[in-house]
């Protein structure tokens, strides 16, 4: 049951896809070279976008805290009051 409850969890997954999809070119590189070729490069090119939407946003400061707090010297001082 654990192991049909992580397959059912990995198919929902594109790496798992795309693993799968590199195992196939892998081994249909023993036999046919170039399209196993091609579906190695089409396989990077899904993984660029595929790690992007995974990458998290870049973490900001709200402008609020930017505004009240300045370094001067090394040391921090308060602007707004």
């Amino acid at each position: 049951m654990f192991v049909l409850s992580k397959l059912l969890s990995a198919i929902t997954q594109p790496m798992f896809w795309l693993a799968l999809w590199w195992a196939v070119s892998l081994l249909v590189l023993l036999h046919w070279r170039r399209p196993a070729l091609w579906m190695l490069w089409g396989g990077l090119l899904v993984l660029g976008p595929t790690l992007w939407t995974f990458a998290p946003a870049r973490p900001h400061r709200s402008p609020s805290i930017r505004s009240r707090t300045v370094c001067c010297a090394g040391k921090l001082r308060c602007t707004s009051g």
